[in-house]
């Protein structure tokens, strides 16, 4: 089998997904902290998409950003299946 750490196709898709929203978000400037919303039933691990986003954002105007994660506890809720980036604070 894999190593438990490895990423799933499902992962990467992910992952380049939320690149996509933090760049749009960014526009091209410097981006210090992003912050994703994952709800209850998403199932991520916020080790895993670090690591990801950390090898995926090298050189780019994300490089260095801080993720931070905002879980939601709710699996009744609209968005218990969805992550998605909310913000993105930008450097000075």
């Amino acid at each position: 089998g894999r190593p438990a750490d490895d990423l799933s196709m499902d992962d990467a898709l992910l992952v380049g997904r939320l690149l996509k929203q933090a760049e749009r978000l960014a526009a091209g400037a410097r981006a210090k902290t992003i912050h994703i919303r994952a709800g209850a039933l998403s199932n991520i691990s916020p080790a895993v998409m670090e690591r990801q986003f950390r090898q995926a954002t090298i050189g780019g105007t994300l490089d260095g950003a801080a993720l931070e994660f905002d879980i939601g506890h709710d699996p009744l809720a609209l968005d218990a299946l969805q992550v998605v980036v909310t913000r993105v604070e930008l450097s000075e």
